[in-house]
């Protein structure tokens, strides 16, 4: 089977019509692609494919190459199938990283900036008591 090859100049018209026969939404993000439309190509088989994103463009060209550093040891479908799978998983059993900021957390935080700011003695120690409460609903994990 002969295969076409593009020319240079063949390229940028050759992306538009496939961006129109795509609608052109980016088929990796799923988002309107508005300006810039990348023309990807397989770099194994050379082939092109769709438009994409260039963000998304060069997202797919590091994934390739951080899947490369597997050599054929592995299969990166695989590799994202169990992705999508551990991402899907239910965590909330387990304790908060000590840098995620949850609601208490920023309660908190809006609070101390309260008392900070505030004039009135009264007023402090509302905003400290509220802190006060606010930390006793806070657990801490135990090894």
């Amino acid at each position: 089977m002969i295969t076409a090859k593009l020319t240079q100049p063949q390229i940028k018209p050759f992306v538009l019509k496939k961006l129109e026969e795509q609608n052109g939404i980016c088929p990796v993000c799923q988002l309107p692609i508005l300006k810039d439309p990348v023309g990807d190509h397989d770099y194994g088989t050379g082939h092109m494919r769709d438009p994409l994103h260039r963000h998304c463009n060069s997202l797919e060209g590091k994934i390739i190459n951080w899947a490369n550093t597997f050599g054929k040891s592995t299969d990166i479908k695989v590799v994202f199938e169990n992705l999508l799978k551990y991402w899907a998983k239910d965590f909330s059993h387990n304790p908060y990283h000590y840098k995620h900021k949850t609601d208490i957390d920023i309660k908190i935080k809006k609070l101390k900036a309260l008392a900070k700011s505030a004039k009135r003695p009264e007023t402090i120690a509302k905003h400290e008591q509220a802190i006060k409460e606010l930390k006793k609903q806070v657990a801490r994990y135990k090894l």
